[in-house]
């Protein structure tokens, strides 16, 4: 049943939990003297798990709990495990466990620590057991402790304030485990703090009782000068004043501090200041000590690690999963664009972030195949050489906007894998040492002083000395070649090294260039190309084992013939600066699928790939100079899919894609000014071909013979060419900010402020970099008229709908002023159709993206491609994300209202404010589902000037008026804009068509089916109107269930909407006095909502938490709460 708000401050109250703790009574103790060996019954601290020490305690009253570790689990002061529990040195067995135990440290626990390792509990480091206050000594837990701070190891175990290990556990506030249960956790606690496991903690003063007790512990019982003979006690050693190390000493499991004073008895680590385990942070490091846990990896556990060869196994299988030339960008696919926003790995943290798209996913995914769980870490550049780097560590280079992965290794260089290689994924490029060593840092998974079972060094095979140069060759295969000049050319004989079986070829920087024939038909696998080649010669490495190779930019000319027949060549990599490629280049390189060219290509002679069989896709970056294509250029080549030709390229030449029988489609360039008659000679899956030139530039280049043999192929003309290397203004970057990282790194750099460094990163900044303005506004302001609105229906002219136009009109100038001073357009596209269509694109400072297109009639679409900057600095201020778009006009009619689409590239949705013109109670934002329909966004929320929605990635919303009109409800009245707030969302039914009855008592059922269509669950197919709303409540706890038609008061309504907001406690610390947790619900919600102004603005109606809820009440309330908290009812 409902209750009222009365009722609601107890019955639903949080239960208070009191601090006591439920234990078993103790057992009465046997009657005399406790001898050794025996048992104690006492249930304070033994192994029959009793919680309770006592049914009376007298003494201080503790505020400290001592944190013993008993068989009995003992949970009060102490948890040692004793035998016998006698204390204090009396012959009637008092102490350990008593029903009324009085005197010392009570609960209190001790108030001194000693560390000592004692087995019977005696309060002196003698061999005999005889304590220093023999009258008294009671060691360990006796009702009365002594003061001493003992800190020997003594026999008969009786100690002061020890933390040692005694086997009676005889203890104050003790962390010890003893047999008998004494130790510390009697309620009169000994002043000392000690953790010892003792088997009799009762103290005796002869030499007679120490021997009783069992022999020594960890002192000696003999004089080393007189073996057999008893220590005297003269030779006892004095106890000293601790003076701890401010340092931290420490192994793989924990820390201490030891004494710095010469000869501290002190020998075990346990009994040490500071002695803890270690608590490590994300990078796996102690945050008290600074341990680091890769340290702790222990020679022995490597054989966890996977060898150089299962980890190159490992991630090669993955080539099927992820092969060569697979489109991998920073939007695909892991991204806005793929099936997962992110990919988060099992590594820790890297550098703030543990999520990632792109290149570094990538290499994520990769790594996490080869290492599982092994935490990773990062070390930056300078601080690693070559010989540090392993297979299987990631390296981030480029400047730090780029990964790759270690593959292989060699003593010249490395072998990697890489996503996101322009957009693809690329294995197999080379990376000398030295370029290894340039990166900004590695991340790597081994352990600190790892070293790897695959030997890099073997013995000299052979040696000698070619012209300038210096070569040697190891038994392991690798060939090196140094020194300054070119290697030479070898036309007539073969070079030296060819009397070797190599599989490297390790070329040092000073080597200038590669002669002919200089690796013919090797079989070398992998090279290394130094940055001081300009050349390579002729026939080079013709029919050699090749299976990577990585060319720099260095190299100018790829000679004739240079990688001709190389079948196994699966990856070759040409970077940017080489302009030439010769004849036949990688002609019969029949394993080879993708190659890439830089738009530095000048050249690419006769034959370059052709009958490379598994060719399918050869791509060239656009640049700026004229580029010369050769004939037959893929001639054979039968698997050819994909084909982007140099923007600049003047020639299609004889039979260059002749039996390309697989190439759908090919764009080709208008800088092409002749196209060979056989060019496409069978090509018979050819369907289209896209020309940018112009039909008659194309007419122009067609003769009978190329004409007939093209009739049956698509020919369009004036087509625009889509950049497949174009950089998109909205990519992230592919670090991902989590909300755990606290060093996320910046994905949008600005200088608002013009000194130099970036606002929201403190990077450098180049010089002339645009500012931010004053920042973004929560509510984007209104403007008079909008220059994006939509013209049917007389709304508005469209004669100028892209906001950004240059227009120079007032009314275009004011509207735009408000979204350029928070998030300013930085550069603007325009295209205008000859029917009076239009498309601008803007992008912002931010990185988001705005497109606005206009068709004939008018009709204007706007899409926005939020940037994870913008979207991340909103939800650090808890403000909504402000769409950088002209201001919508709010009409009635939603076909006539502009639809605007929305990419936030988020899982989740993102509340976003759509800049509106003049927007009421009544005005909503509705989803335009994929059939046409819509629905109204029930939690979207009118400002000054905008709407405020979350909304899902790719949303398409629009704006319109949604208000309805009720005789009962006058304009101007406390509760018309209220009414239409509710009326508009449909979160009320009407009492009649045209009656929303203000005055009528609300009710549970009808305020939790509102509340749950607000929160956008299914209300309808109940077997009442109300069924779905009550289970919806009752599922969320905010309400039992029951009572549906009861009629609910003001403040159960607002008790209600502080459990769906979450139950948030406000403080008052003007009279809480740390009492706020007392408070009913009742309580705590009317400070809530008086905190949040949610229950105001009735007119001259009072507010009355007593009184009946009335709709207009109600209405007013929700729409009060929606404004404040909506939409995001959790936050």
């Amino acid at each position: 049943m409902a209750v009222d708000a009365d009722e609601e401050g107890t019955t639903n109250g949080t239960e208070e939990k009191t601090g006591s703790v439920t234990g078993t009574e103790a057992e009465p103790e046997a009657e005399g003297e406790n001898q050794e060996g025996t048992k104690n019954d006492s249930d304070r601290d033994s192994g029959d798990g009793a919680e309770g020490d006592s049914e009376s305690n007298s003494g201080e009253d503790s505020k400290e709990e001592s944190e013993g570790d008993s068989g009995g689990g003992s949970e009060d002061d102490s948890e040692g495990n004793s035998e016998d529990n006698s204390g204090e040195d009396s012959g009637d067995g008092s102490g350990g466990n008593t029903e009324d135990n009085s005197g010392g440290d009570s609960e209190e626990g001790s108030k001194e620590d000693s560390e000592g390792n004692s087995e019977d509990g005696s309060d002196a480091d003698s061999g005999d057991g005889s304590g220093e206050d023999s009258g008294d000594g009671s060691g360990g837990d006796s009702e009365d402790d002594s003061n001493e701070n003992s800190e020997g190891n003594s026999e008969d175990g009786s100690k002061g304030d020890s933390e040692g290990n005694s086997e009676d556990g005889s203890k104050g506030n003790s962390e010890g485990n003893s047999e008998d249960g004494s130790g510390g956790n009697t309620k009169d606690n000994s002043e000392e703090d000690s953790e010892g496991d003792c088997e009799d903690s009762s103290v005796k003063d002869s030499v007679e009782d120490s021997e009783e007790s069992g022999g020594s512990g960890d002192e000696p019982s003999e004089d080393p000068e007189n073996p057999g003979a008893d220590l005297p006690v003269d030779l006892i050693p004095e106890v000293h004043e601790h003076l701890w190390s401010v340092d931290w000493n420490h192994d793989g499991t924990c820390h201490w501090h030891e004494c710095d004073v010469e000869d501290c008895p002190v020998a075990e680590a346990n009994e040490k200041d500071g002695y803890a385990e270690h608590t490590y942070n994300e990078d796996g490091v102690c945050a008290d000590c600074g341990y680091d846990s890769m340290d702790g990896i222990a020679v022995a556990a490597q054989g966890d690690i996977p060898t150089y060869q299962e980890a190159y196994e490992t991630m090669t299988a993955l080539k099927e999963k992820y092969p060569e030339g697979m489109t991998w960008t920073n939007f695909e696919p892991y991204g806005s664009k793929g099936e997962k926003s992110a990919y988060t790995w099992k590594g820790g943290a890297v550098k703030g972030a543990k999520s990632a798209v792109g290149c570094m996913a990538f290499a994520f995914i990769l790594s996490d195949a080869v290492f599982d769980n092994l935490p990773a870490r990062t070390i930056d550049h300078g601080s690693f050489t070559f010989d540090d780097v392993n297979v299987g560590d990631i390296l981030r280079v480029n400047g730090n906007s780029h990964s790759v992965i270690v593959l292989q290794k060699s003593v010249g260089g490395v072998t990697v894998a890489e996503a996101n290689y322009k957009k693809t994924v690329h294995w197999g490029r080379s990376m000398s040492a030295s370029a290894v060593e340039d990166a900004d840092f590695i991340i790597t998974r081994y352990p600190k002083g790892y070293n790897p079972p695959d030997d890099l060094d073997d013995e000299v095979a052979g040696e000698g000395t070619e012209g300038s140069l210096n070569w040697s060759l190891t038994t392991g295969g690798v060939l090196t070649i140094s020194g300054n000049g070119a290697i030479p050319d070898y036309p007539s004989k073969n070079p030296p090294w060819n009397d070797y079986d190599f599989y490297t070829v390790v070329i040092e920087e000073g080597v200038t260039g590669i002669g002919d024939y200089a690796f013919y038909q090797s079989g070398a696998l992998s090279v290394y190309i130094p940055d001081s080649v300009a050349d390579i010669g002729q026939n080079a490495f013709e029919g050699s084992a090749l299976v990577a190779v990585t060319i720099p930019g260095t190299v100018k000319t790829i000679g004739n013939n240079a990688f001709y027949s190389c079948a196994n060549l699966t990856s070759a990599t040409v970077s940017e600066g080489v302009e030439a490629i010769g004849d036949n280049a990688f002609k019969g390189c029949n394993t080879l699928a993708y190659i890439d060219f830089p738009a530095s290509i000048k050249s690419v002679g006769t034959g370059a790939f052709m009958n490379c069989m598994e060719m399918v896709s050869v791509r060239f970056m656009p640049g700026s100079g004229s580029v010369s294509l050769g004939d037959g250029l893929f001639t054979k080549c039968q698997r050819l899919e994909k084909v982007i030709l140099p923007q600049t390229a003047d020639r299609i030449g004889d039979n260059m894609f002749s039996s390309c029988n697989s190439l759908p489609e090919l764009y080709i360039p208008a800088s092409v000014r002749s196209i060979n008659e056989f060019a496409f000679s069978e090509c018979y899956n050819l369907g289209v071909i896209y020309f940018g030139g112009s039909e008659a530039e194309w007419e122009a280049m067609l003769t009978p013979t190329l004409k007939a043999m093209l009739k049956n192929k698509k020919i369009v003309c004036d087509a625009v060419f889509d950049d497949p290397f174009a950089t998109d203004p909205d990519d992230p970057g592919d670090f991902v900010p989590g909300e755990e990282a606290e060093d996320e790194p910046c994905t949008n750099h600005a200088d608002a402020d013009n000194d130099g460094k970036c606002d929201n990163c403190g990077a450098a900044m180049p010089a002339g970099n645009p500012g931010t303005g004053d920042g973004g506004e929560k509510d984007p302001p209104a403007s008079g008229g909008s220059n994006n609105r939509p013209s049917t229906g007389g709304s508005g002219s469209s004669s100028d709908s892209s906001g950004s136009s240059g227009s120079s009109s007032e009314e275009s100038s004011d509207n735009d002023e408000p979204r350029e001073s928070g998030n300013p357009t930085i550069s603007t596209t325009v295209r205008q159709g000859a029917d009076g269509s239009s498309i601008v694109t803007e992008t912002h400072q931010d990185g988001t993206v705005v497109t606005i297109t206009t068709d004939a009639t008018g009709k204007v679409k706007l899409e926005t491609n939020l940037s994870l900057l913008g979207i991340h600095t909103a939800e650090q201020k808890g403000e909504a994300v402000a769409l950088p778009v002209p201001a919508v006009l709010v009409v009635k009619d939603v076909s006539m209202a502009p639809a605007i689409t929305v990419h936030t590239k988020k899982d989740q949705p993102v509340k976003v404010a759509i800049p509106a013109v003049l927007p009421t109670a009544g005005t909503v934002a509705v989803i335009v589902n994929a059939d046409g329909s819509t629905n109204v966004i029930k939690n979207s929320v009118p400002t000054k000037n905008s709407i405020v929605a979350s909304l899902p990635n790719g949303a398409t919303i629009k704006i319109v008026d949604n208000s309805k009109t009720f005789t009962d409800v006058p304009v101007g009245s406390w509760f018309c804009d209220a009414v239409s707030f509710i009326s508009a969302r449909e979160l009320f039914y009407n009492t009649a068509e045209t009656a929303f009855t203000p005055d009528a008592p609300m009710t549970y059922a009808m305020l939790t089916t509102a509340l749950a269509r607000f929160d956008g669950a299914q209300t309808d197919g109940g077997i009442t109107w109300y069924d779905k709303g009550m289970e919806w409540a009752a599922a969320r706890g905010i309400q039992d269930g029951t009572g549906p038609d009861s009629n609910i008061t003001c403040g159960q309504l607002v008790t209600i909407l502080w459990k769906y907001q979450g139950s948030p406690v406000v403080i008052d610390p003007l009279s809480d006095n740390g009492d706020a947790g007392q408070l009913g619900d009742a309580q705590k919600a009317m400070r809530w909502a008086a905190k949040n102004d949610i229950a105001s603005s009735f007119g001259n109606v009072a507010f009355d938490p007593q009184g009946q809820a009335s709709r207009a009440q109600t209405a007013q309330i929700i729409m009060n709460f929606a404004k404040k908290t909506a939409p995001n009812p959790t936050q």
